[in-house]
């Protein structure tokens, strides 16, 4: 969708995935357990400006089962969940 910011998580065996969400100023924070992030470049994600009011994006395992995705927006975070991450 243009202009918009699109997270997708998918599961290796189709099942939905729970997500604990918080704010902290201008970030959204969610942190998915039993989740382990398959990336080929290590342990973590980053993307600077992926879109027009997001500053930053990072996808990070934080422990051995649980990945914490953090949305930093321009100003205080107003970002709707839904709006920014389709969990397939």
């Amino acid at each position: 969708v243009e202009g918009r910011l699109q997270v997708q998580i998918e599961t290796a065996d189709g099942r939905s995935v729970q997500a604990t969400t918080r704010e902290e100023g201008n970030t959204l924070i969610a942190e998915i357990a039993n989740a382990v992030l398959a990336l080929p470049e290590g342990q973590a994600f980053r993307s600077e400006k992926p879109a027009a009011d997001i500053t930053e994006v990072t996808a990070t395992q934080i422990n051995a089962s649980t990945v914490q995705i953090r949305i930093v927006g321009n100003e205080i975070a107003s970002i709707c969940l839904e709006n920014l991450i389709q969990v397939q």
